[in-house]
C-alpha cells in the first residue's frame, strides 16, 4: 500500500455513478486497509470539505500528465463537477471531443467538451516500492502504415538500449522498410534498412513528471533515445547509468530536458499498451 497522511491521492467511488469518478483527497487517517480522506471538491450538507472512510483498494496515488493528441475510442477522464470521469472519445477535432457515457440514461449519453477539460484515462498498479501506470492508445489499424512516424528499436550489440525515430517506407510480412531521422548512409543521406516489425513501435506520449532516483529512463544522446537508471539528481539534471557502456562513461549527468520516463509498449489489436513506472515517494 504505502500510503502517508496527508499524503493527496484520488478516490474511485462504489456506487452506480461515482464508481466511474476519481476526487483528490488528503489522507488524514490510516486504520490497517481502511483510509480516512478530505475531499479537495466534495462538499458534506454543512458546505465544509467531506470526509469519509473508504477502502484501500478505492485509492490510487494522483497520475503523471501524459501529454496526448486524443484519438476516437480513446478511453480518457473529463474533469467535470470538481472531478475526473473516465468515458470513451466516439469523435474529435482540433479544440474538441465527443464522449460517450456508457453509464448514463439514454438520452444523456454523448456531450461535447473542450479538449483543455481532458486527460488519458491511466490505470494505476502498486509494487510496493515503485507506481506501475498503463494507458493505451487508439491506433489506426492492426500494423504499422507506409509514412507513419515510428520509433525503432536496435537489436545489435549496445543499439539494442537505444531507440532511433524515423519513417515507415513500405511494409512486408514480416518485415518493415525505415527511414532513420537521424541515422545516415556512408554516402551522408538518411539511412534506410529493413527491420523485423517486432522492432517497430508507435511513438510514446510525452509524461511529465519530476525524475527520481532508482527510476528506469531514455536519455537523448547522438540523436537516439538511450537506456539508463538514475542515481542521482540535481535540480535540473540527473546522473544517469549506462551499464552497458565501457568503463569510464558509465556515469554521465544529463539535463533533465534531454531525459524522458522509460515506456514499455505492447500492441494488442488495435490499441498501443504504454506501461511506465515511477518510485513512490
Amino acid at each position: 500500500m504505502g500510503f502517508k497522511v496527508n499524503e493527496f491521492v484520488e478516490v474511485c467511488g462504489v456506487d452506480e455513478v461515482y464508481k466511474h469518478a476519481f476526487y483528490v483527497c488528503r489522507i488524514s487517517r490510516i486504520n490497517g486497509t481502511e483510509l480516512e480522506v478530505m475531499y479537495e471538491n466534495r462538499r458534506g450538507l454543512s458546505g465544509e470539505a467531506m470526509v469519509e472512510t473508504v477502502g484501500v483498494d478505492q485509492v490510487r496515488r494522483i497520475p503523471e500528465a501524459v501529454v496526448a493528441d486524443f484519438d476516437d475510442s480513446d478511453f480518457v477522464e473529463v474533469w467535470l463537477s470538481g472531478g475526473w470521469w473516465r468515458e470513451v472519445v466516439v469523435w474529435e477535432d482540433d479544440v474538441s471531443a465527443l464522449l460517450y457515457f456508457a453509464y448514463r440514461q439514454p438520452g444523456e449519453q454523448h456531450f461535447i467538451y473542450p479538449k483543455e477539460q481532458l486527460r488519458i484515462h491511466q490505470k494505476c498498479y502498486d509494487s510496493g516500492k515503485y507506481t506501475f501506470w498503463l494507458y493505451k492508445r487508439w491506433n489506426s489499424g492492426e500494423s504499422v502504415q507506409p509514412r507513419e512516424q515510428v520509433e525503432i528499436l536496435g537489436v545489435d550489440g549496445i543499439f539494442k538500449f537505444a531507440v532511433f525515430g524515423g519513417r515507415v517506407v513500405s511494409v512486408g510480412e514480416n518485415m518493415v522498410q525505415v527511414e532513420y531521422d537521424t541515422l545516415l548512409n556512408p554516402a551522408g543521406g538518411r539511412l534506410v534498412e529493413r527491420v523485423h516489425v517486432s522492432q517497430v513501435r508507435s511513438i510514446p506520449d510525452v509524461v511529465i513528471c519530476d525524475f527520481k532516483e532508482t527510476e528506469f529512463v531514455e536519455a537523448w544522446i547522438e540523436g537516439g533515445w538511450w537506456g539508463g537508471i538514475i542515481v542521482g539528481v540535481t535540480n535540473d539534471a540527473a546522473i544517469v547509468y549506462f551499464g552497458y557502456k565501457h568503463v569510464g562513461s558509465q556515469y554521465i549527468l544529463i539535463r533533465k530536458t534531454l531525459l524522458r520516463i522509460h515506456q514499455k509498449w505492447k500492441r494488442s489489436g488495435m490499441y498501443s499498451m504504454w506501461v511506465y513506472r515511477k518510485k513512490m515517494m
